[in-house]
């Protein structure tokens, strides 16, 4: 199997020491770095359409170890997640929609813990059910944002 023209180019970081420098490789936004705290980690969404695909695919990957990306993170913290989601030409708009949900659910506490520990695609789906049972929509169409929403008197169990 050749390499493809990207693995060869994108720059690899061996070790949690290059975070401070990037030997110059990273243009990292200082501001948001001050906000991360030590050992914080990355999800990486990924979507995009192509025009050798009939129909979409999907990959959800934990890494064993998280590691470094060259720029593909805004700040230079090590990855641990990626989803990847390609498709055919047309279907971006449905796609950019997807990655965002994925997004999403990487942000909730619960979520994200299940994530660390699935054995396979069934508890990724569990969790996935057990947040749309705890999540609060308000479609734009029918929420007017000057109208101030209460907080819920109880927070849910996590």
């Amino acid at each position: 199997m050749e390499r493809s023209p990207s693995a060869i180019s994108m720059p690899r970081n061996h070790s949690s020491s290059a975070l401070g420098d990037l030997n110059g490789e990273h243009k990292s936004n200082v501001n948001f770095m001050r906000k991360i705290p030590p050992g914080a980690e990355a999800s990486n969404i990924l979507v995009g359409e192509v025009d050798f695909l009939d129909r979409t695919i999907a990959a959800f990957v934990r890494l064993n170890q998280a590691a470094f990306l060259g720029d593909i993170t805004e700040v230079p913290v090590p990855t641990r997640f990626m989803f990847v989601l390609l498709g055919p030409t047309g279907g971006i708009a449905s796609f950019h929609e997807i990655g965002r949900a994925m997004a999403t659910l990487m942000s909730d506490e619960v979520f994200h813990e299940v994530a660390y520990k699935a054995r396979n695609r069934n508890h990724l789906l569990a969790a996935v059910d057990e947040f749309l049972d705890a999540v609060t929509v308000l479609p734009p169409g029918e929420w007017d944002p000057s109208i101030r929403i209460e907080p819920p008197a109880a927070i849910p169990s996590q």
